[in-house]
């Protein structure tokens, strides 16, 4: 029998979203795949078929590797399977490691070396297939289209012609501040002196030329400064974002940007007041959520009208992880294709309810694997219920930048519909706060989540 297949080796039902992934691009590829997700079927002898499949049928084993993975028997059994064959058909290079995470290899693919899928999936098929051209892994130019269509319908759903209303994390930027200006310090100030005093700042403030741009009132910029500070210059903010400052020579895009700066310090300003501590993210984020406190031990009641009410929690603890988690916000305001301020949800783990874990490594990994069961309905509950709790219930979230000037945001997120739904039953069921998942850790920086 000619060796035809590529035999994927994983653990099931940790791994099934990326073989089904996997197979799905080398089957369109035109690349006979085999895999237990893929074919097995009810009543199927399926230890005989695997074995069968790896002994006589493959051509390569690509063995999804990650630290459950290579512990799980089923796996190892097949590590060892696909060694003897390895041998008996003379290819050293017969097994391909997949990493998926970090792994201590068995000692029988201890010489394997593997391809990187840790980072990007793309990334790891393009070399994947690299390596495969070049060892001359056998192809059809007539895909497999049943299969492949097979694993496209997997698991689908019927689509109904029933509107569904979708609710976002957008939030309608309802009155901007009035307007812009730009304050230049007064002559003879020291330049040190202007750097401890911007540092210090109470109100949001963006250096440009040989000033600073702010939304802030002369009499607000003046309180912030041990110094005199002159409005060089002001502009209607609507014309500011629309049209950018001509005369000051910053352009549409560059003066969106400037807004978008200034209003989201002006939101972190105003997000700290309530009383929130900032946990840092990658790429200079940074999570905002709520300390433990009395009043949030329980869960908290929302109801913003249009069938947005209930109770979730913000809060809660891990008895398995000895730590608490806390929901949280990171704010970004965008100008397309309306004004609005952008919310993402965060997870933040404390020890003490209050301090963020020190480790990346160990803050990464916990929000990998802590809310792994958790749907998208809970996701939008805790948003509505923290958005609940940080503006007190109230529809506009006034944000001040200094003294008479402020920003207006609409507290009710922005609802799109859909034309059409999907019968999804049960889509939100008691989720549990603390899944059963192996907590590994892993070392390293965190990538932006």
């Amino acid at each position: 029998m000619q060796r035809e297949a590529i035999f994927i080796s994983h653990a099931s039902p940790e791994d099934n979203v990326f073989t089904l992934w996997l197979g799905a691009k080398l089957t369109s590829l035109g690349f006979e795949v085999w895999a237990d997700v893929l074919r097995l079927q009810g009543g199927d002898d399926w230890q005989r078929k695997l074995e069968d499949a790896v002994r006589n049928r493959a051509c390569k084993v690509l063995l999804v590797a990650n630290e459950i993975s290579v512990a799980k028997q089923g796996v190892r059994n097949e590590i060892q399977i696909a060694s003897d064959t390895a041998r008996r058909i003379g290819d050293r290079e017969f097994i391909i490691p997949l990493r998926l995470r970090a792994y201590d290899a068995p000692f029988l693919i201890a010489h394997a070396q593997y391809i990187d899928f840790s980072l990007s999936w793309a990334k790891g098929l393009g070399e994947l297939l690299g390596v495969m051209e070049e060892r001359a892994v056998p192809r059809s130019s007539q895909p497999n289209s049943e299969m492949w269509k097979g694993l496209q319908l997997l698991n689908a759903q019927s689509v109904a012609r029933t509107p569904e209303p979708l609710v976002s994390n957008w939030f309608a930027l309802k009155t901007p501040p009035i307007a812009v200006s730009l304050f230049v310090p007064a002559t003879g100030v020291s330049a040190g002196r202007i750097k401890v005093a911007t540092e210090q700042s109470s109100i949001p403030l963006r250096s440009y030329g040989d000033g600073y741009l702010t939304f802030a009132r002369q009499e607000s910029v003046q309180v912030a400064f041990d110094f005199p500070m002159r409005r060089k210059a002001v502009l209607v903010t609507s014309e500011f974002i629309s049209q950018g400052w001509h005369e000051q020579n910053i352009r549409r895009g560059d003066a969106r940007n400037i807004a978008n700066h200034l209003l989201r310090a002006g939101l972190e300003k105003a997000i700290e007041a309530r009383g929130c501590a900032a946990a840092q993210m990658a790429n200079d984020n940074r999570a905002w959520f709520f300390p433990l406190a009395d009043n949030l031990k329980n869960k908290v009641a929302f109801d913003w009208g249009g069938g947005m009410s209930g109770r979730r929690q913000i809060i809660g603890h891990s008895e398995k992880r000895q730590v608490w988690w806390h929901y949280g916000i990171s704010p970004q305001v965008v100008m397309n294709p309306t004004p609005h301020l952008k919310l993402r949800g965060r997870l933040v783990f404390t020890s003490d309810g209050k301090t963020p874990v020190e480790s990346t490594g160990r803050m990464h990994q916990l929000r990998r694997s802590f809310p792994k069961a958790w749907r998208n309905a809970r996701w939008r509950d805790m948003l509505l219920a923290f958005i609940w709790h940080l503006t007190e219930g109230k529809p506009d979230w006034r944000v001040p930048f200094g003294a008479n000037s402020e920003a207006v945001f609409s507290s009710v997120p922005l609802v799109f519909e859909a034309p059409i739904s999907m019968a999804l039953g049960n889509a939100d069921p008691d989720d549990v706060d603390d899944p059963d998942i192996e907590d590994n850790q892993e070392s390293g920086d965190e990538d932006e989540t």
